[in-house]
Formats: structure tokens, C-alpha cells, sequence
């Protein structure tokens, strides 16, 4: 993969927060242009987000990464959102707070945005059963956690 999302270092800080309808649709796209897999699991990841089970991760803003334009770095930028700092990536739980989806951008992964939505949704317990392809996240997930 020749082009790689890179968080920039200044953005250090990140909170949960619920998408809005426009990353929503933002997030499907970047699904669908990607080819995800979890593409398929459309009207799941729908009514996740009709029903609020459905988290993203956005960078916080300081003066420090405010004055640099962090902002407009293209892994903020990749949607209509780039003033809310949103990292593409997602993640789906159940109504009892396991985790159904998780997902990031693949220009996006090895960063820590699986982990830091883990841990700012309260969770490392997968639905199961765990997703075919997923099995080396989870084994990662629960020998770092």
C-alpha cells in the first residue's frame, strides 16, 4: 500500500464521540471504496447507528496542533469532517457492550485507533463468534489489554 494516513504528532489526545449521519455515509464509502469486507454487513452497521452502538474516535484540538493545521492532515481530511479531527475507523458494539464491528481505514492501521477505540468504549470483548480473518486482532488485542 503506497499511500499510508499518518496521525500527526501533535494530535496526542482523542475522545469517543457518535458519528453524525454525513460520517456516517463518509465511513460506508470509505468501506465500499476500499472493498471491506465488512462492507456486507451494511444494514448490521446501520442499525448500530440508528440505535447509538456505533462509536468513532476524533482527535482533540489544542492550540499546538490548531496553529500547525494538524487539521488538514489527509488523515482527517479523507471526509466533509476534517474540523472534528475524525480518524476513519469505527466501532459497533452489542446492546450489552461487546464488540460486534471494529474497523480502521487500511491506509490508516498500525497506529493505535483499534486500541484507542477499544479502550475509550470500555471494552476488549469481542462478539462471538469472533469474525473469520479477525482471530489475529483479537489474540493482539488480548495479550496487550
Amino acid at each position: 500500500m503506497s499511500d499510508v494516513w499518518r496521525i500527526p504528532m501533535d494530535v496526542t489526545e482523542f475522545r469517543l464521540d457518535k458519528p453524525s449521519a454525513g460520517e456516517f455515509w463518509d465511513m460506508m464509502f470509505l468501506l465500499y471504496s476500499e472493498n471491506s469486507r465488512f462492507f456486507h454487513n451494511e444494514s448490521t452497521i446501520l442499525e448500530a447507528f440508528k440505535e447509538d452502538r456505533m462509536y468513532i474516535v476524533c482527535g482533540v484540538e489544542t492550540d499546538e496542533n490548531y496553529a500547525s493545521e494538524s487539521r488538514r492532515a489527509p488523515i482527517f481530511c479523507w471526509n466533509d469532517a476534517s474540523v472534528k479531527y475524525t480518524l476513519p475507523g469505527f466501532c459497533v458494539l452489542t446492546p450489552d457492550d461487546k464488540v460486534l464491528i471494529i474497523w480502521v481505514s487500511e491506509k490508516a492501521r498500525r497506529q493505535g485507533i483499534e486500541s484507542t477505540l477499544l479502550r475509550l468504549c470500555g471494552t476488549t470483548t469481542p462478539c462471538l463468534p469472533i469474525l473469520p480473518g479477525s482471530e489475529d486482532f483479537w489474540s493482539h488485542v488480548h495479550s496487550t489489554f
